[in-house]
């Protein structure tokens, strides 16, 4: 079985929420992270002089809320190109903290994507977000991943 996953709302944009999306024809399930909490996750960053990682970070993790969330197994995964040169580490993370019977591809899905269509009509608030990710777990796993990536 074949997902595509997407986003919309960039994690950077932190003056709106971000919704990401894994769907294909026959199913979708949304993720939805508050400004409040994206602000609350980029100061950290700052604080750690790490504002560039940031983005980066936060997809993963939320992508990682999303993947346990929806409960897909045996799949692949095709995550749209939201991050350019930063491919390797998303998927180093993905294989890390996901699922090892998940196969991961980057690829731009485009807007006829039925992941685009999900997290836009969510974004848009045409369509309530299955999930609304909270701060302690979406923190916990940031910085779990920030810890891993330094050793």
């Amino acid at each position: 079985m074949k997902y595509e996953v997407d986003q919309s709302g960039r994690i950077e944009e932190t003056y709106r929420p971000t919704i990401i999306s894994i769907a294909n024809k026959e199913y979708s399930y949304t993720v939805k992270i508050n400004s409040k909490i994206k602000r609350l996750i980029q100061s950290k960053f700052q604080k750690m002089k790490k504002p560039k990682m940031f983005g980066v970070y936060g997809f993963a993790s939320g992508v990682i809320i999303l993947v346990r969330n929806s409960k897909i197994k045996n799949s692949v995964i095709i995550i749209d190109i939201e991050y350019d040169g930063y491919n390797k580490i998303l998927k180093e993370i993905f294989i890390k903290y996901l699922d090892n019977s998940l196969e991961f591809r980057f690829e731009n899905i485009g807007k006829k994507s039925p992941a685009h269509c999900s997290a836009y009509k969510t974004f848009k608030k045409l369509k309530k977000a299955d999930y609304n990710i909270d701060l302690i777990k979406y923190e916990k796993i940031v910085l779990k991943m920030i810890r891993y990536k330094n050793k």
